[in-house]
């Protein structure tokens, strides 16, 4: 659960940057170094505002099927839950390209 956190928290400071990753890839374009998240596949992201909002509407990470080979049932929960107040249409206004 604390990578899960940890996963939100960085997606968060992507935001401050404009850069979103839009396929919700976690476990395959996101790595660990020296336990600070990183990007492994950088191909894999936006920088238009316009289509983070829409997917933040949409909630485009809400497939249980993409998390659970990675995921125990409670941690695609937790991961759910986690991303529902991360990915926010006022944590959009209050962090996208704040840097």
């Amino acid at each position: 659960l604390a990578l899960i956190d940890k996963i939100a928290k960085f997606l968060l400071k992507m935001w401050e940057y404009g850069i979103h990753e839009y396929t919700y890839k976690f476990f395959s374009n996101l790595g660990l170094d020296n336990q600070k998240i990183v990007f492994i596949d950088p191909f894999e992201i936006t920088s238009s505002k316009a289509s983070v909002l829409k997917q933040i509407k949409k909630q485009k990470w809400k497939k249980p099927e993409k998390f659970k080979k990675h995921l125990s049932d409670k941690e695609v929960e937790y991961l759910f839950g986690k991303l529902n107040k991360t990915f926010t249409e006022e944590n959009l206004k209050r962090y996208w390209k704040k840097r």
